[in-house]
């Protein structure tokens, strides 16, 4: 009996055993079933060049705009002013004073938004206080501000155009210089019969209603060579500038009077430019709601048309950048948002394509639109500035995008340029500025 026991426990401690060796085989073996290899690495992308306060001597590391002069210089515009380089390959600044332009020495306001160039002279967006013009032949800057701004302004479009008279009415409707509908504070104009007789001043313009006058906050900047005007999206409507004059107009009838962005295509038909509204802003409160909010198209001195989310595929009407892009051959705008990515419009074809994180945006906040070179692209392609990071558009459609994990210095960008259609310069919300390694 006792060697029976014996023989039994001994056979029970030798099941026992393995049982226990083949549970600990098919845990391992379950542990081989459920391993997943990581996922690759992120595509990385290069920075060729960096720019900032403690390196380079930027004024500040939220950087706004860029822009490659026509004598070489390049510039870069932060909140708090802008540092001046010889070329874009140089990393120390302009000697002297003149290497940071700010309040003291040229800028009505130290928070530039944009800087665009024109016939000899640089124009600088500030967001406060008007502009700032820098003569590029005298070295010279001055500001226009809403204190300098007592010139004329456009009629609300319900008045056609002609050469017309109402009496009693108080509407005098006549096509001035601007080639815009303008008026004067006091103007002498009068009215002999039917005809428009102009004043002592004799400047050719009639009187229509009180003056607007320029919005200081100014957040996009638009050149049209071809007219000789300057195009400003303000906090108050859109306003022109005209240098040979030295005037403003301001169109007070769009669907939104804040305007964030304005681009500017020319057109067999003439120049059209189309004014994208901001119904919400991340530097100021909401303002109130207005109906139907859109992009508003004007060409000559008439709004034909509006895009709204109601008769064309504008995704909101947040819109924070307006592209024309001509290098696309089809008269293509890209439109950019604050909350639902990127829009390609072909105009004449009234379609609209939007881009989303679904299509592998990093983001549905977009700041920016350029077109540059990019890895393993052909040419040049669209890139954009979003609230994680940058990304290209690829011939399949998708876009690739870079962020922190793919070598960027922050995710958050605020601005892509390009300064010849290759190389691809970023500017951070509160890391910069760099040079993108894209071929």
């Amino acid at each position: 009996m006792d060697s029976n026991r014996t023989l039994a426990l001994s056979f029970s401690r030798h099941v026992a055993r393995l049982a226990a060796v083949s549970l600990v085989a098919a845990l391992a073996a379950c542990d081989e079933e459920v391993t997943v290899e990581p996922p690759p690495p992120p595509p990385q992308i290069a920075t060729e060049q960096s720019y900032a306060k403690s390196s380079t001597g930027l004024p500040n590391n939220e950087v706004y705009a860029f822009l490659v002069l026509s004598n070489g210089e390049f510039w870069v515009g932060t909140e708090q002013g802008i540092a001046r380089y010889p070329s874009i390959s140089a990393t120390a600044r302009i000697p002297g004073d003149d290497g940071v332009i700010n309040e003291l020495n040229g800028l009505p306001n130290p928070k530039v938004r944009d800087i665009v160039e024109m016939d000899g002279k640089v124009y600088v967006a500030t967001w406060g206080a008007g502009i700032a013009i820098y003569d590029l032949g005298a070295g010279t800057w001055e500001s226009r501000t809403p204190a300098d701004d007592v010139a004329d302004d456009v009629h609300p479009q319900n008045v056609s155009l002609g050469r017309s008279v109402t009496p009693g009415a108080g509407i005098i409707v006549q096509p001035g210089p601007n080639g815009v509908l303008e008026t004067l504070p006091q103007g002498d104009d009068r009215i002999s019969g039917t005809n428009i007789i102009d004043g002592a001043s004799g400047n050719g313009i009639a009187e229509t209603t009180a003056h607007r006058g320029l919005n200081g906050s100014v957040s996009d900047l638009e050149p049209s060579p071809i007219e000789g005007k300057l195009y400003l999206a303000t906090n108050d409507a859109i306003s022109i500038y005209d240098p040979a004059l030295d005037r403003f107009s301001s169109f007070t009838s769009l669907t939104r009077e804040l305007v964030s962005a304005v681009g500017v295509r020319d057109t067999p038909a003439g120049i059209e430019r189309y004014y994208g509204p901001r119904v919400e802003t991340v530097e100021d409160d909401p303002p109130p709601p207005m109906p139907a909010p859109g992009i508003t198209v004007s060409r000559g001195i008439a709004t034909f048309f509006t895009y709204t989310q109601v008769n064309s595929g504008l995704p909101e009407p947040n819109v924070t950048a307006i592209f024309y892009d001509p290098d696309a051959g089809l008269d293509v705008l890209w439109v950019a948002t604050a909350n639902s990515g990127v829009s390609r419009v072909q105009v004449e074809a009234k379609t609209w394509t939007t881009y989303t994180t679904l299509e592998g945006l990093p983001s549905n906040t977009v700041y920016s639109v350029a077109r540059a070179a990019a890895p393993s692209v052909v040419g040049s392609t669209v890139w954009v500035a979003t609230q994680n990071g940058i990304a290209f558009l690829q011939s399949n459609g998708i876009w690739q995008g870079y962020n922190t994990g793919g070598g960027l210095a922050a995710d958050r960008v605020r601005k892509v340029y390009s300064d010849d259609g290759l190389r691809l310069w970023i500017g951070y919300v509160d890391a910069g500025a760099a040079r993108i390694q894209t071929q």
